[in-house]
């Protein structure tokens, strides 16, 4: 069963009051049983690679543009600035 965000939310609230444990910590937890889920995803897996694959083809881009003098496009940098 897949939860709405409102229903994440209301979850994390309700458990962060009766137990006194701070939402951030609730939201670790979710994002750990995400990950421990998705890791067996053979799907998942194959697609994150292609993401990796295709930020390293724009990293060499970018590098070979900066090395022939040519600039950097302002929507590549973007990218590359939020993989930092």
């Amino acid at each position: 069963m897949k939860l709405t965000n409102e229903q994440k939310q209301q979850v994390k609230k309700a458990i962060s009051k009766k137990w006194n444990i701070s939402e951030g910590f609730i939201e670790r937890l979710f994002a750990k049983g995400l990950a421990k889920s998705l890791k067996g995803d053979k799907e998942f897996q194959r697609l994150a690679k292609n993401v990796d694959d295709a930020f390293l083809r724009l990293q060499k881009k970018a590098e070979e543009r900066k090395k022939q003098g040519k600039p950097v496009p302002k929507s590549w940098q973007q990218f590359l600035d939020a993989k930092k």
